[in-house]
C-alpha cells in the first residue's frame, strides 16, 4: 500500500491530481489518499504525478510505501 499526500497551491493542478488519485485509491483526508496497488500501478501513478507537477515550484507530492506488516498499525 502507498500513502500519497500533496500540497498544491494551484487549484487546477490540485484538482487534476485528486481526480487522478481517485483512480488508484481512496481519499482518507482532503489531500491524502491510500492506494492499495502493485508496483506496476505505482510506477504508472508516479509518472503521472511527475508530469502534473514537473514544472511547478513550491508544489509537493509525497508517496510513502507502507509494508504489509505495517498496514494494520
Amino acid at each position: 500500500m502507498y500513502i500519497v499526500s500533496y500540497d498544491i497551491s494551484d487549484n487546477k493542478v490540485r484538482n487534476k491530481i485528486a481526480k487522478e488519485l481517485k483512480n488508484y485509491g481512496v481519499r482518507v483526508q482532503y489531500s491524502v489518499f491510500e492506494c492499495d496497488i502493485n508496483e506496476k500501478l505505482y510506477l504508472e501513478l508516479y509518472k503521472k504525478m511527475l508530469n502534473l507537477v514537473s514544472d511547478k515550484d513550491n508544489e509537493s507530492i509525497r508517496i510513502y510505501n507502507v509494508c504489509e506488516n505495517c498496514k494494520g498499525k
